[in-house]
């Protein structure tokens, strides 16, 4: 039975191109049944490689999970913070004892001669029937050559798009998709129409990417290696092909790494608490006074801020609005632990209150020492002080100036 020369895939009888490999059938070239008991024994005297990259992926993605939980800790989440904290604890945990085992396994097919990387040796790719040009292509994409290079239309490039690029080794353009795609995420959101372009922006991504991939992927790794050869040309063509099996092929492992970095973002993105309210749009009546029309204003936002904050299970005891150039609006709520002051700045624009800073663990702050405090909470604390005295000086100034306006709570409710 006539067999590739190469990898040894069963041949048809007019077959002059190998469907697994790619490689250019000559007849002198084609093995048959007795050839293989000396192929075998070439094979094994291949040389023996001991891989890392499977125990240093598991320690990398421990030290991820691990970077996870510390964010999780410092930032303010709608979701119970403890379960997950615990739950990517677990995680990190998890896969630095799974290096333990992936390291025996590796020892093991080293000792045995093995090797998880089935490509072609750069004799092999030397022998074949083909041109040095189609040899370069050969060795730069590996073992999918025929493949690529043979079907108009890319399955994985349409089904995972960006992550089928880092694979790949097209990290550029890879990494272009992956930053518009978490912009165009984060912008969602935020408006619904966005999440709407997210959806129509990945299927047409998609749908480009897997009709114009292989054909592009193909050129451009014929330029690159004939680049690369030009640069190289004191190489030998073993020396040559061995450099292009480096520089191209696929990479599994970084590939898994910003999966794994994506998914995590987008967990904390969903998850986030963002510190904004979204004022319900109002017509305002026509007024005759400016006083008049503030007071209308504020009274929108404090029916906004009692509506959301009634939600929490929280009692707001005052809404005062500062009308000033710079607009915004201070409360203060009554907890079952505490009691604390709240500043929201009015964006107009965005119709939006942008919480600015609360009293929250002010006591705590001001017993602090100077020099064991750090700068971050040096400005944390003058924030809430200044909060804290404007909320103090609030009922006198509104007896004075107009554009201080205290809100009645019970016409609220």
């Amino acid at each position: 039975m006539r067999k590739c020369p190469i990898c040894g895939e069963p041949l048809h009888n007019r077959e002059k191109v190998c469907r697994n490999c790619g490689a250019f059938i000559d007849e002198k070239d084609v093995l048959t049944e007795e050839d293989e008991k000396d192929t075998s024994k070439e094979e094994t005297s291949t040389k023996r490689t001991f891989n890392f990259r499977y125990p240093a992926l598991f320690l990398i993605l421990a030290i991820i999970f691990y970077i996870t939980t510390q964010l999780l800790t410092r930032i303010n989440m709608t979701i119970q913070k403890e379960r997950y904290i615990t739950i990517f604890n677990t995680l990190a945990l998890l896969s630095l004892i799974l290096i333990i085992p992936t390291l025996i396994i590796t020892l093991i097919l080293f000792r045995k001669n093995k090797t998880t990387n089935k490509k072609m040796s750069p004799q092999e790719i030397l022998t074949a029937n083909a041109s040095f040009a189609e040899q370069r292509r050969m060795a730069f994409i590996g073992k999918n050559y025929v493949k690529i290079s043979k079907e108009k239309f890319s399955k994985p490039a349409f089904l995972l798009t960006w992550i089928y690029l880092f694979y790949r080794k097209r990290y550029l353009l890879a990494t272009i998709e992956l930053i518009i795609t978490i912009l165009l995420f984060i912008l969602s959101l935020y408006n619904k129409l966005t999440g709407n372009i997210l959806e129509i922006y990945i299927l047409i991504i998609a749908i480009i990417q897997g009709f114009l991939f292989n054909k592009i992927y193909i050129k451009k790794v014929t330029k690159k290696t004939k680049r690369m050869k030009d640069k190289k040309s004191k190489l030998t063509s073993e020396e040559f092909i061995k450099l292009c099996q480096k520089r191209g092929g696929t990479n599994l492992f970084f590939t898994i790494i910003i999966i794994v970095i994506f998914a995590i973002s987008i967990f904390i993105l969903v998850n986030i608490k963002l510190p904004t309210i979204a004022i319900p749009k109002q017509k305002t009546k026509k007024v005759d006074t400016k006083y008049q029309e503030n007071k209308e204003l504020c009274t929108t936002y404090a029916k906004s801020i009692y509506n959301s904050y009634s939600k929490q299970n929280l009692k707001i005891n005052f809404i005062g609005c500062n009308m000033n150039k710079r607009k915004s609006v201070i409360i203060q709520i009554i907890s079952e632990e505490e009691t604390y002051i709240a500043k929201y700045k009015i964006s107009e624009y965005r119709n939006t209150l942008n919480l600015v800073e609360t009293t929250k663990q002010l006591d705590e702050l001001k017993q602090k020492e100077e020099k064991s405090m750090t700068e971050e909470e040096q400005s944390a604390l003058n924030t809430k002080e200044e909060i804290n005295q404007e909320f103090l000086e609030f009922s006198s100034k509104a007896k004075k100036d107009k554009n201080y306006i205290e809100i009645n709570i019970n016409k609220l409710k």
